[in-house]
């Protein structure tokens, strides 16, 4: 910061400055009779090697002589007599009617109104009643009086500042730390038959998705002079947490895809019902195993009991082409020894 605000105090010095007017040359003097003002004041600065802008406001016609009278004196007079003001930038001297002094506000972005004016000050922008800058905290902003030139000025200078203060804040590396709800943050694997599948993590995501791939900020130009670090990921698995090292005006941009990809996954519940029963004792369990069918008109079954044709079961269960019934009754003895319910997610 201190080496950004230097060199642009460089800038700043090479711009504008309060100093007193250079005055070289030799003394001026006119006798005129209906000159316009306008030629006067660049007669003036011609006289004494300074560059003048009149403003159009000033119309009037000078008539009368100059004769031994330093520059300031001149300025002075005129001043009285035509209602002018003036106001030297380090380069050019403008002239304006004094009603063209006008007050504006400016809020600056990314840095204190005081460390503003600090630097405006240092640059010679304010220069007495003419161009003058005074800081308002409760709006985060400097107030400015002054002639249209010093206005034009300070926001110009504001805005470069700014921009410089701004840029280099999002360039800053920063480190932070986005904890998952749902999503894993480190890869997981499963054992399927006999192989193990990996599932990666959003931290693999992420790291496919930036490699060999940068993208410049809002309105930023590819440069290739300038060195861009490529984005650190790392995941925590005590908090599930993705952790990322990256510049800060990127941290947003990752805020909204994790968010999109930390979402409540769709879930199948599966029941799963373990059985340890020796072979001899199935009957003892419950368990009805019954079939029929008919082959060629005439029916076979096996198992069936006394149950009427038409009672109460599934009446089919591959439809009415091969009228095949297979029921199967387990009883219910959640607490029997023996009987082991079980219940798995999937994902």
């Amino acid at each position: 910061m201190k080496e950004l605000a230097g060199a642009l105090l460089l800038l700043f010095m090479s711009q504008a400055s309060g100093k007193a007017i250079p005055w070289q040359g030799e003394p001026f003097f006119i006798y005129s009779r209906g000159m316009k003002v306008t030629n006067l004041l660049n007669d003036l600065g011609v006289n004494y090697g300074i560059p003048v802008v009149v403003s159009p406001e000033i119309n009037e016609k000078f008539s009368g002589k100059i004769v031994d009278k330093t520059p300031d004196q001149i300025l002075s007079e005129l001043a009285g007599l035509y209602n002018i003001t003036w106001y030297y930038d380090g380069d050019i001297l403008y002239f304006y009617k004094t009603q063209s002094i006008k007050r504006e506000f400016i809020s600056p972005d990314g840095l204190s109104t005081g460390t503003l004016i600090k630097y405006l000050k240092q640059s010679g922008v304010p220069a007495g009643k003419n161009c003058a800058v005074q800081a308002v905290s409760r709006l985060n902003a400097i107030e400015v009086t002054g002639v249209p030139i010093c206005i034009e000025r300070v926001t110009s200078l504001t805005k470069m500042l700014s921009s410089q203060v701004r840029k280099q804040n999002q360039n800053k590396e920063t480190v932070k730390v986005f904890q998952l709800k749902y999503a894993s943050a480190a890869d997981s694997t499963y054992q399927y038959r006999d192989q193990q599948v990996q599932l990666p993590g959003l931290v693999s995501v992420l790291r496919e998705m930036s490699a060999g791939n940068h993208l410049p900020l809002a309105g930023e130009k590819e440069s290739e002079d300038a060195p861009v670090s490529a984005p650190l990921f790392s995941a925590d698995p005590r908090q599930n947490a993705v952790i990322i090292r990256d510049r800060q005006a990127n941290m947003p941009l990752y805020s909204s895809l994790i968010t999109q990809l930390d979402q409540r996954p769709v879930q199948i519940e599966i029941s799963v019902t373990i059985i340890d029963v020796d072979a001899g004792d199935i009957s003892q369990l419950g368990i009805d195993w019954s079939a029929s069918t008919s082959i060629g008109g005439a029916g076979v079954s096996f198992n069936s009991g006394e149950a009427a044709p038409h009672s109460d079961g599934f009446s089919t269960v591959i439809g009415n082409t091969g009228n095949f019934m297979v029921r199967l009754n387990a009883l219910q003895r959640i607490r029997a020894p023996g009987f082991y319910p079980a219940l798995q997610w999937l994902p």
